[in-house]
């Protein structure tokens, strides 16, 4: 069944083809539906319903983004709330939570915010590995997933490790440097434990 934006009384719901409503006219401002979900905004903040009208991501959040061709293609989406962001998937499931993250490197000002951010740049790959992955066709196409982003993280990690040096030049880092070691070893470790399960 199709449905469709309609207003009434300064409130926005949607109706079927008749123009019979199927989701009441509660809300600020709606947009169409697009892959099952529709973005809603109700009493300033924002989120997304499914066709049935339930609020699959709550509106709780001051905006939302899911730009097809960033975060979106991936069934992510960019929440703020706050003056902070994270991630969610489609269904509202925290990926990344909310919180205070640097832009890049070159803004984190210390070891905490380059452990932040860089942790976050992990998650997303990791996550983005494995969407990639369930949708592989052959188990070499998912190696070749693992590999891209193996890399991918690898770099991530080196790049911590460089800001963290960069930071605290007379520190020792030896303790970080190895349990960093760790991470990365553990993030590629778990992406070919996803691609050998889809193998089998």
């Amino acid at each position: 069944m199709n449905l469709y934006c309609k207003c009434n009384n300064h409130k926005w719901g949607f109706v079927d083809e008749a123009e019979n409503p199927v989701i009441p006219f509660i809300y600020d401002y709606v947009y169409c539906f697009e892959n099952g979900l529709a973005y809603v905004r109700k009493g300033g903040y924002c989120g997304y319903i499914d066709e049935t009208g339930k609020e699959v991501i709550p509106c709780i959040y001051d905006s939302i983004f899911n730009y097809v061709f960033s975060w979106g293609r991936y069934g992510l989406f960019t929440v703020y709330k706050d003056g902070q962001h994270g991630y969610i998937d489609r269904t509202g499931k925290e990926i990344v939570p909310l919180d205070y993250y640097p832009e890049n490197f070159e803004e984190c000002h210390s070891v905490n915010a380059v452990q932040k951010y860089s942790d976050m740049q992990a998650t997303l790959s990791t996550y983005k590995a494995n969407i990639q992955i369930e949708k592989a066709q052959t188990e070499d196409e998912a190696k070749e997933i693992v590999e891209t982003y193996r890399d991918e993280i690898c770099r991530i990690i080196d790049n911590r490790i460089a800001r963290i040096k960069e930071l605290s030049p007379k520190k020792d880092l030896t303790d970080i440097i190895s349990e960093l070691a760790k991470d990365k070893i553990q993030a590629v470790t778990n992406l070919y434990i996803e691609s050998r399960e889809m193998g089998e």
